[in-house]
């Protein structure tokens, strides 16, 4: 799913990720109507390491992340990021 991520909150279990589906907007049919915002968001569990291994490429990845020096502040330069993530993420 193709998102704009706009908020991260990092607990000690868990990091979510709130982004806006971006899928609708690109495959819509009249670009100028107005199209609702598409809210979903993702978690991954701290205590999986795959799930932090799929975080940790999704952050190098991207450009604005790979100079920050910690997991957390690369994670947290992930805002205002636009990025694929997989669906097996997504809170329901």
């Amino acid at each position: 799913m193709t998102v704009c991520i706009n908020e991260v909150t990092i607990t000690e279990s868990e990091v979510q990720l709130s982004c806006t589906n971006l899928e609708g907007m690109f495959l819509s049919e009249n670009f100028y109507e107005d199209i609702e915002d598409e809210p979903v968001i993702f978690s991954f569990s701290r205590e999986k390491e795959g799930q932090m291994k799929y975080l940790y490429k999704i952050c190098m990845s991207q450009k604005k992340c790979q100079s920050a020096k910690s997991i957390g502040a690369k994670i947290e330069s992930l805002c205002t990021c636009i990025t694929q993530i997989s669906d097996a993420f997504q809170v329901k």
